[in-house]
């Protein structure tokens, strides 16, 4: 197993091998562990959303959302990527490759990054 796309074929079925509440209980995890860093504390988190297989960040969004936090999430349009500030999931709606995206209508566009950290849930990074 030496490319990239049998490297994350091999981590993502680790994953999907553990119960849901094993799987639960690591996403649990990872977000109070984010909640609870330094990290937190910069003023914007730009969060990518997550998709079925990647370790959730519903939480970390909906933590962030209600202490008050500037949350962005990515939108794409062929490709272009831009982030927006969402006040809530309602925000969201199926957009590319079925991850829920910000409405660029509704939804005010980025435009200084200085004092935010982004968010990525990925299976595996080289």
């Amino acid at each position: 197993m030496t490319d990239k796309k049998n490297v994350r074929k091999f981590f993502k079925s680790m994953r999907n091998s553990l119960a849901d509440s094993e799987r639960d209980y690591s996403d649990k995890r990872i977000a109070t562990f984010f909640i609870n860093s330094d990290l937190f504390n910069y003023d914007t988190l730009l969060i990518y959303v997550s998709s079925k297989g990647e370790p959730d960040t519903s939480d970390i969004i909906d933590y962030a959302l209600n202490v008050g936090k500037k949350v962005a999430v990515p939108y794409c349009s062929g490709k272009k990527m831009t982030f927006h500030f969402i006040t809530s999931f309602e925000d969201l709606s199926e957009g590319s490759f079925g991850i829920p995206e910000p409405d660029p209508a509704k939804c005010i566009e980025v435009d200084d990054f200085s004092r935010s950290v982004c968010i990525v849930p990925g299976i595996s990074f080289d």
